[in-house]
């Protein structure tokens, strides 16, 4: 059971990182687009890519917190 929910963990992890990755992609196809007098814009798309990072930190962090509880037993 405890190596099912490591290989869950990890798919997860590898899920929330493609996710990102196909964010960070479209975010930095649209910075290019934005025109440059327009800096909310981009700096919109930049706040959006730290929001996925973050989420993408917190599902990490739980995964950690997860599998230390996991060794200590």
């Amino acid at each position: 059971m405890d190596e099912a929910r490591l290989s869950s963990d990890r798919s997860k992890i590898v899920k929330h990182l493609e996710t990102i990755d196909q964010r960070a992609a479209e975010l930095y196809k649209n910075i290019g687009n934005a025109p440059t007098e327009q800096p909310r814009l981009a700096l919109s798309y930049i706040e959006a890519l730290a929001n996925a990072l973050e989420e993408l930190r917190v599902v990490e962090e739980e995964v950690c917190e997860h599998h230390e509880e996991l060794y200590q037993a």
